[in-house]
């Protein structure tokens, strides 16, 4: 995990914009790590571990930035997939954590959202006009926490992207399943 934060760093610095985790040469999209996925996924324990570990890096709220998530994001979607078990698994580990996220985004924008609004605010969103009103009508919001919460919904974004662009590109349906334990299955 460490060299895949140490290409990220990297890739950061060299980049006049913003580190991107894939190359592309005419129609053809290649993961800058796509050697060191080619390394793992050799051993099938070895290769979901290494899956695990980049995905679960949009659990961690506040140690990890949108730059360094959409490196891994951008990573997963190229990596070179020999068979079908590999993307279907990140598929599986997203939707795991991507439920998870979503819950968790959904308490913390309707907290920070009931606690700012005042007893004689704009009952239906729908009346406020101008972002004036709209702060009128939260004065007691808090802006660091709603701009946690807005940074949160970027992250759950992006995994939903990396779902979508997968089944996508792979062609899955609604019908796939995986199992950690086992072989991932489509039909």
């Amino acid at each position: 995990m460490l060299g895949f934060v140490k290409a990220f760093s990297y890739q950061s610095t060299i980049s006049q914009t913003l580190a991107r985790g894939l190359h592309v040469d005419a129609d053809q999209c290649r993961a800058l790590c796509s050697h060191l996925y080619s390394l793992i996924r050799v051993n099938r324990q070895n290769r979901r571990s290494f899956i695990n570990l980049l995905i679960r890096s949009f659990q961690q709220v506040k140690k990890a930035e949108l730059s360094y998530l959409l490196f891994v994001a951008d990573s997963l979607t190229s990596f070179p997939y020999a068979v079908l078990d590999e993307p279907l698994f990140v598929i599986h580990v997203v939707d795991k954590v991507a439920s998870s996220r979503a819950s968790t985004l959904l308490e913390l924008f309707n907290e920070v959202l009931v606690y700012g609004r005042s007893s004689d605010a704009v009952k239906n969103i729908e009346d406020i006009e101008t972002a004036d009103e709209l702060q009128s009508s939260l004065p007691n919001l808090s802006w660091e926490k709603f701009g946690a919460c807005v940074v949160s919904s970027h992250q759950c974004r992006l995994l939903f992207e990396l779902k979508s662009h997968l089944k996508e590109t792979f062609g899955f349906t609604e019908g796939y399943s995986c199992c950690p334990t086992s072989v991932c299955s489509f039909s």
